[in-house]
């Protein structure tokens, strides 16, 4: 884990080695959390599928939520929060994050037997 107490400094951390997730304040000292979310996407190496969760102790409202949102986190969590709830969505977003990419048509490392068509042999019919 790696600590940030500045937008900059998160922004400069990030780049430097990129995260698998990125939890940021809404408000923080030097700039707005949602401007450096924005930041951070618009950053090739952190890219789409860093989870970015953002927090916030103001009321999170819907504006707030779209805000958040929009400006590519995976979502906004207002204080309090059950402890044990958000550990296990980081969790889930971090191993949405590891999980490698398929390319288009590609059923993955083990496609199993659905992944080749079945070819009948010349004069005979199959059953698939």
């Amino acid at each position: 884990m790696v600590r940030a107490h500045t937008a900059a400094d998160g922004l400069t951390r990030a780049r430097r080695a990129p995260p698998d997730l990125i939890l940021i304040d809404v408000r923080l000292p030097d700039r707005s959390g949602l401007d450096l979310c924005r930041d951070l996407r618009a950053d090739p190496r952190i890219g789409p599928r860093t989870p970015i969760v953002l927090t916030t102790a103001s009321p999170a409202t819907r504006a707030l939520r779209l805000q958040a949102l929009k400006a590519g986190a995976w979502e906004l969590i207002p204080l309090p929060f059950d402890s044990e709830q958000l550990l296990a969505k980081l969790e889930n977003y971090v191993a949405a994050k590891r999980e490698p990419e398929v390319e288009p048509g590609d059923r993955g490392p083990n496609p199993g037997p659905l992944s080749r068509p079945v070819e009948p042999t010349s004069g005979t019919k199959r059953e698939t």
